[in-house]
């Protein structure tokens, strides 16, 4: 695996809640003396040496939804009002190099029941640009010709992985800013126990890698 740091790279990742039926806290789990913590504006700064981050997203009172009624088919015409989403701004400071990112979610701790979908929206987006709101639509497009519920998880699965990739692939010049969102929900008959889905708080621990933009984190 290639992988050409460098030693000076400065980056603000600005983290927001957009429209949220749950609450959401941040950990920052490597707490590192450069990093700050926003709780007012939902933000983390990352400066000076510091190539990689860890971080927690934890959802409480996550909204959960019938997957056939509501994913497949929207019968209520409530599952965009269900979301979750969080929007995430990556941006690379004025005297950064050339650099590329690389966010990855660990699939490994993530408890059964939660569905989600990652959204790249761009790069140096207007401040007037709305972000994608049509979920359900987003969500069709993605399942669409997949016949059971299995293989449009996968599909779900294949389209974030997809996502990662084109973001990685990405570079970032000085003041550039990459914008993505997370959207979540609850998924109740995917739960080990779903008479316990009012009490279920979900955990996501987050990582973004940050290298030279000649580096490759995927290979």
């Amino acid at each position: 695996m290639k992988k050409l740091y460098v030693s000076m790279i400065v980056i603000m990742l600005i983290i927001s809640t957009i429209a949220s039926v749950s609450y959401a806290w941040f950990t920052y789990v490597e707490r590192k003396s450069l990093a700050t913590f926003e709780s007012g504006l939902l933000s983390i700064d990352l400066k000076a040496d510091n190539q990689m981050m860890d971080f927690d997203v934890n959802l409480e009172d996550i909204a959960f939804i019938d997957y056939q009624n509501e994913v497949v088919l929207d019968k209520y015409d409530t599952f965009n009002y269900m979301a979750t989403s969080i929007r995430f701004d990556i941006i690379a400071n004025e005297d950064s190099p050339l650099s590329r990112h690389l966010v990855t979610i660990d699939e490994s701790i993530l408890d059964d029941g939660l569905l989600y979908v990652i959204i790249y929206e761009g790069v140096n987006l207007e401040t007037a640009t709305p972000l994608t709101a049509d979920y359900h639509t987003y969500i069709s497009d993605i399942i669409t010709g997949y016949p059971d519920k299995a293989s449009q998880v996968q599909a779900i699965y294949n389209h974030n992985q997809l996502m990662i990739e084109t973001m990685h692939d990405l570079v970032l010049h000085p003041q550039d800013q990459m914008t993505f969102q997370i959207v979540f929900w609850g998924d109740y008959d995917a739960l080990a126990n779903p008479e316990t889905y009012l009490d279920q708080t979900f955990t996501i621990n987050m990582i973004i890698e940050s290298i030279n933009h000649q580096g490759d984190l995927l290979s």
